[in-house]
């Protein structure tokens, strides 16, 4: 029975080690022709020893774990995002204003509806007062650009 319980938990303490481990959440000041995205991802079971790729105009900015998030510094314009994981992708392009804080969150997504098992990558943009809940407790990725 020991060791059944041993196994049973063994997964989840490892997979509570592929979390993002640098200091959590502070705000970055925006410059006078640049805008800053906050990529982020909340924890998630789903998809946790996964990081997800992070790219802007095909650019890679980031590699986002568990609990991560990133500061982009970005120019006015069109900026084409897409977010890779695994064998799953997600696009969104967003028109950035220049001094403006932006919020976008990734990570795996699944449900099952009693027959089947569906999954995906979310990307999608989040309204200034819930990306700042949401992202609170967050912990930075690597080093800003």
């Amino acid at each position: 029975m020991r060791k059944i319980v041993v196994l049973l938990l063994l997964p989840f303490v490892l997979l509570s080690c592929v979390t993002a481990s640098g200091p959590v959440f502070k705000e970055v000041a925006a410059g006078d022709n640049v805008s800053i995205i906050y990529f982020y991802r909340e924890f998630s079971m789903y998809g946790a020893p996964m990081a997800v790729d992070i790219y802007a105009n095909e650019k890679h900015i980031v590699s986002i774990d568990n609990d991560g998030y990133f500061p982009y510094r970005a120019k006015p314009g069109l900026v084409k995002i897409k977010a890779v994981g695994g064998f799953l992708e997600g696009k969104l392009s967003m028109n950035v204003e220049p001094k403006r804080k932006y919020y976008v969150r990734t990570g795996g997504q699944g449900s099952y509806n009693g027959s089947t098992i569906k999954s995906g990558l979310i990307l999608e943009y989040m309204e200034h007062k819930r990306g700042v809940a949401e992202i609170a407790d967050n912990r930075l990725q690597e080093e800003e650009l």
